[in-house]
């Protein structure tokens, strides 16, 4: 049978293959063989997907081997940004019956791994700035969702002596969060219509969120909200010395195409 199909696929098998050719076509015409050429083709394909999938997973743990190896003694660590942003419109939300102010105490009852003293230090820094506001929604007792507002400037994750100053017109959707047991819901969708709502509440036309490339379900459920993917940006730091590709200038690019 196999070489049956090899012939008919115009393959003629090479001669010192011809007896286990003759073999296994014999053994799968076998009453007692359970398994047929089309069987053990299927396994191979099966086999040869594994193989691609295991090669594809260790070439991404060397990167992120190198990528760590570069950010520890070469201190060197080069981050990729999407940057995004939507016109604004009033729109109702059937998630607003769900979300509310935050305060700083909403946060300690958030999870742990996520707000770390580290993070809850940066939150407490948000609280005093009144530049920001925080919304969110908790479950039973719980919270499974929060989202900042900034009014005046873009964030990215790497401090830069210069941050990017927001234009009148516009608000910053920023660190947003979803606990694990909230995930898969469309929260994220619903919660950055909410977000945009609030910014045209307060006078804002423009919205923008920004994305760590590879997010790629963020990315997902932020285009799905309506949300513009203008362009990305890089930003981080090269033996030591933070970057950002994000200026002022590169900004008012990215906000022309709004």
């Amino acid at each position: 049978m196999l070489r049956e199909n090899a012939e008919r696929e115009g393959f003629e098998p090479p001669g010192p293959f011809g007896p286990q050719l003759q073999a296994v076509d014999a053994i799968s015409h076998s009453a007692t063989f359970p398994f047929t050429s089309a069987k053990i083709r299927l396994f191979l394909l099966k086999e040869k997907k594994n193989m691609r999938k295991s090669f594809e997973n260790a070439i991404m743990i060397i990167k992120r081997a190198l990528k760590g190896l570069m950010r520890r003694y070469l201190g060197t660590q080069i981050i990729k940004i999407h940057y995004l942003g939507k016109k604004i419109v009033p729109l109702n939300s059937d998630v607003d019956r769900l979300v509310r102010p935050l305060s700083f105490d909403d946060f300690l009852v958030g999870d742990k791994e996520e707000f770390t003293p580290a993070k809850l230090e940066v939150i407490q820094e948000r609280f005093q700035d009144k530049s920001y506001k925080a919304f969110g929604i908790k479950e039973n007792d719980q919270l499974i969702y929060s989202c900042w507002i900034s009014f005046e400037k873009l964030g990215i994750p790497i401090v830069i002596n210069n941050p990017i100053r927001l234009k009148q017109q516009q608000g910053y959707l920023e660190d947003m969060y979803c606990s694990i047991s909230a995930r898969g819901k469309g929260l994220h969708t619903k919660m950055i219509s909410y977000c945009l709502s609030r910014l045209y509440d307060y006078g804002k036309t423009e919205g923008i969120i920004t994305i760590i490339d590879g997010n790629v379900p963020a990315l997902k459920a932020s285009i799905k909200s309506g949300m513009n993917d203008i362009g990305v940006f890089y930003c981080g730091r090269i033996l030591w010395r933070p970057f950002c590709t994000l200026s002022d200038k590169t900004k008012s690019i990215f906000d022309s195409k709004l």
